[in-house]
């Protein structure tokens, strides 16, 4: 009976130990931003979240010319909610697959859809589609794709699609910012 009481313990203690070892793995299995080396509207190159501030960020990311709209719309509706600069916005373009003989013109189109004093908050990406693609859960090529990061890097929500106040609502929600 002694054996039995001891082997059921041990059964006890090593199922409890695996269940906590899991969930450890699982929250620190937490997505974070990957590294990508961009380049900004004033022709500085950086690679992003490294070279970013600590402090919570929205990207707002295009894929083609048809996501312009969406694009523009999303970051007017951002910047309008959030003058104090909390959180950080930044506009990301992937260029990849437009012909490097027509980029400096796209480039060009862009600057006109920027304010001068947000240029190097504005990303172009020229290499690393497929993982910007992977991180915003890409489906259609004309959505805005938007995703919040807190200050540790960690990714706090993702969203597609036209802008609204509820997806806005969610995103302040996922950055914690309503107790602020």
């Amino acid at each position: 009976m002694l054996r039995t009481t001891r082997l059921y313990l041990a059964i006890f203690f090593v199922l409890n130990f695996s269940i906590f070892c899991s969930a450890a793995i699982a929250e620190s299995t937490e997505e974070s931003m990957p590294r990508f080396e961009v380049t900004t509207l004033n022709k500085n190159e950086k690679v992003i979240p490294e070279n970013l501030s600590n402090s919570p960020s929205v990207f707002v990311i295009g894929f083609t010319k048809g996501s312009r709209k969406q694009t523009l719309a999303w970051t007017q509706a951002l910047e309008l909610r959030y003058a104090n600069g909390t959180p950080k916005i930044y506009g990301v373009a992937v260029l990849e697959t437009v012909p490097k003989f027509v980029r400096g013109f796209v480039k060009k189109m862009i600057k006109g859809d920027i304010k001068k004093d947000n240029y190097d908050n504005f990303f172009v990406v020229t290499q690393q589609s497929e993982q910007w693609k992977s991180l915003v859960d890409f489906n259609n090529k004309n959505d805005a794709y938007i995703i919040a990061m807190m200050e540790d890097f960690s990714l706090a929500h993702k969203i597609s699609g036209p802008v609204s106040e509820e997806k806005i609502d969610l995103i302040e929600k996922s950055l914690s910012l309503t107790d602020r």
